[in-house]
């Protein structure tokens, strides 16, 4: 069964949002690499100073060794100047009938 993730960090939405237009290339390439080893679902959103990640995965271990091997996640996160460390949560879906 697959996992939801949610990865939160401090930081600009605005910068975050500039440096993904400077570098759309590299973006894309993470999300190729991202789908390629387990990611299902991906999106960002924000709020109060607040960078959330929400993805669905394959498994905890295929997003686990996906974030922990990326080498241009790091490098995007500096330059739009994430403080701190992401928080990452996971969660079990539930299929109640209702799902769109």
């Amino acid at each position: 069964m697959s996992v939801y993730m949610s990865l939160r960090m401090e930081g600009d939405p605005a910068r975050l949002e500039e440096v993904a237009r400077r570098n759309q290339d590299m973006l894309k390439a993470i999300a190729e690499r991202a789908k390629v080893q387990g990611c299902i679902h991906h999106a960002f959103a924000a709020r109060n100073g607040e960078v959330v990640v929400l993805d669905e995965w394959e498994s905890e271990d295929a997003f686990q060794r996906f974030f922990q091997s990326d080498e241009d996640i790091p490098k995007l996160l500096e330059e739009a100047g994430v403080s701190g460390p992401p928080e990452v949560e996971f969660y079990l879906p539930l299929r109640l009938g209702d799902e769109f």
